[in-house]
């Protein structure tokens, strides 16, 4: 039995895009960041945030979630690692890439939490706004000026 599955959990880098096949199915495209975080050797928090292509191609998943995403939404991604090469039309350098493709199969998209629309967010400091919490972990977010604010790359 062979198993290629890889499931990530991140934020939109960017709105997706969203474009249709010939045969009329639609796919959508979009990179997201995952960071993970480890104390150094001196006891120091260190954080590193990696980038991942992911292509959508099961047309109902698109269909159901089209609209929704948005740059900085939270999303799950259950789909398998491909890897794309090419040749560099500059440097005739043979390149590859890994990305994370979801199909209907094997595949799904969770949102976990929505980006806030502009007048959805409370005023700064409002004591009377409820405290926001991550989908899933039932943790409230980190609190301004903690170290996982640092270097978010949306």
């Amino acid at each position: 039995m062979y198993l290629n599955h890889i499931r990530l959990i991140g934020n939109l880098g960017a709105d997706p895009e969203i474009g249709t096949f010939q045969s009329g199915g639609k796919w959508m495209r979009f990179r997201m960041a995952t960071e993970r975080s480890w104390k150094n050797d001196a006891g120091e928090w260190q954080n590193e945030t990696q980038w991942h292509n992911v292509d959508v191609l099961a047309g109902r998943v698109v269909e159901r979630i089209e609209g929704q995403l948005k740059k900085g939404s939270r999303v799950q991604v259950d789909g398998a690692l491909e890897y794309q090469k090419w040749t560099d039309k500059n440097t005739g350098q043979e390149r590859e890439a890994a990305k994370v493709v979801v199909r209907i199969r094997d595949g799904a998209i969770e949102i976990l939490q929505r980006p806030p629309k502009r007048d959805d967010r409370p005023a700064p400091n409002d004591p009377g706004a409820p405290p926001a919490r991550s989908a899933g972990t039932g943790a409230p977010p980190p609190q301004k000026g903690s170290d996982l604010d640092d270097d978010i790359p949306f």
